[in-house]
């Protein structure tokens, strides 16, 4: 019987992804609270079982979720301006996990188009080909052309194999996750940050070609994250348009009165 992991990998990441995710995010947003189903989507998925219920897994293991609190550290020092750290934080992703480049390319995009300093991105894309470059020399000694791998290229069911990721592992139908995804495209649209996070969103659009729903773990969190922001902004507008507002006998009382107290100073 296959034993499972020692208690303290599982203890790294409830400390560093699920709480660092969390406290990186919260410092980020207008909305704090936004960061509560981030954290309730990360336990779920750190520990969990497949889409059909069948077998357990401990994904806190897999890359792909170790790359969250990079990406979130990214977003927050891109906000503050900070480019080099957040280039940084980018290349480090992806030398966690390589698909993380999309977002080192959406750095650069945006860096281009807004005019902003082109120079970390440019480093931080040199230095995720020199890693990778790195990683494939050493790991091609310990590869086989025999072995019991998925077929990677043309191994997606469409649209199935897309939704999948998008939804991994949020539990329910398929379409949440889909939905999910497609407001925070809309929400980043709307804060002008889609040049930026447009390409690391657009991964989940790789499962019109690839059955890896476990690829999703890279993103999902900020989805759900992005979500949530919408939902906290539409609320937060919703009260302060439901929210008494003074009436229109004592607004023009007030300014008559003003009026009247200006024009009796004049006159004095």
């Amino acid at each position: 019987m296959a034993r499972r992991p020692a208690s303290w990998l599982y203890g790294l990441f409830l400390l560093a992804v699920v709480v660092g995710s969390a406290a990186l995010l919260a410092w980020y947003s207008d909305w704090p609270i936004a960061v509560v189903p981030v954290v309730l989507y990360l336990l779920y998925a750190g520990r969990t079982v497949d889409h059909w219920g069948a077998a357990p897994i401990d994904e806190f293991l897999l890359p792909e979720v170790w790359v969250v609190p990079l990406v979130a550290g990214c977003l927050l020092a891109r906000k503050r301006r900070q480019w080099w750290l957040a280039a940084a934080l980018a290349a480090a992703a992806v030398l966690v996990r390589e698909l993380a480049v999309l977002l080192v390319l959406g750095g650069l995009l945006a860096a281009v188009v807004e005019r902003k300093p082109r120079a970390p991105w440019v480093a931080a894309l040199a230095v995720s080909a020199a890693g990778y470059a790195a990683h494939v020399q050493v790991a091609s000694g310990y590869t086989s052309s025999i072995g019991n791998e998925a077929p990677l290229w043309g191994s997606a069911s469409f649209p199935w194999s897309m939704l999948r990721m998008m939804d991994w592992p949020i539990p329910g139908p398929l379409v949440i996750g889909g939905a999910i995804w497609a407001v925070a495209v809309v929400w980043c649209w709307r804060r002008g940050d889609l040049l930026f996070l447009g390409p690391y969103l657009a991964l989940a659009l790789t499962g019109l070609v690839v059955e890896r729903p476990y690829w999703g773990l890279m993103f999902a969190a900020f989805t759900v994250f992005f979500t949530a922001e919408a939902l906290a902004d539409y609320v937060t507008r919703r009260l302060l348009r439901e929210s008494p507002q003074p009436t229109g006998s004592l607004a023009t009382s007030s300014i008559g009165g003003s009026a009247t107290a200006s024009g009796g100073s004049g006159s004095s």
